[in-house]
């Protein structure tokens, strides 16, 4: 069962790689500005389910991408659903150490289950930045971001500093 271990590296890789856009922004800082707006660190992504921790727009498309992604690996590798018991992506952000200018600390846990048991597993850790507070600093399209999410966004970033 090498190709899963391929599987669950290819899925970790494709998940943290800055090339993973979503409407031209990196996907992990869209999923970290949302985590700020509904006020929790943690989404849990379940790719058999295909079900989100985080009810946002952004986590669904980000989830039905993941789906596709683990549907090509899976079929370039010769392998099927049915060996699988669970496909689940964990994303947390540390929000609790505010002392990373902006941003904030990001993990990614890959995880595979065969329904003979046996786990394959992949971690990353980065560093992110939330892609509304970039859309507004560095592309000057602050029209695109709602009056109360701006106001959230320079309290939580601009506090204290």
């Amino acid at each position: 069962m090498n190709k899963l271990k391929n599987v669950v590296y290819l899925l970790a890789e494709k998940i943290t790689n800055r090339y993973h856009d979503y409407n031209g922004f990196w996907g992990i800082g869209v999923l970290y500005s949302d985590c700020l707006q509904y006020n929790t660190t943690r989404i849990e992504l379940d790719l058999l389910h295909q079900t989100s921790s985080l009810e946002s727009k952004n986590s669904i498309h980000f989830l039905n991408d993941l789906i596709k992604i683990l549907m090509f690996y899976l079929d370039k590798n010769n392998l099927n659903l049915e060996q699988l018991k669970a496909v689940k992506i964990i994303i947390e952000y540390d929000l609790s150490q505010r002392n990373v200018l902006y941003g904030d600390i990001y993990s990614v846990e890959v995880k595979i289950m065969t329904i003979y048991d046996r786990m394959y597993k992949q971690e990353r850790y980065g560093y992110c930045f939330p892609h509304l507070m970039w859309d507004r600093e560095k592309c000057g399209l602050s029209d695109t971001i709602s009056p109360r999410t701006m106001h959230f966004l320079k309290n939580y970033f601009y506090k204290n500093k």
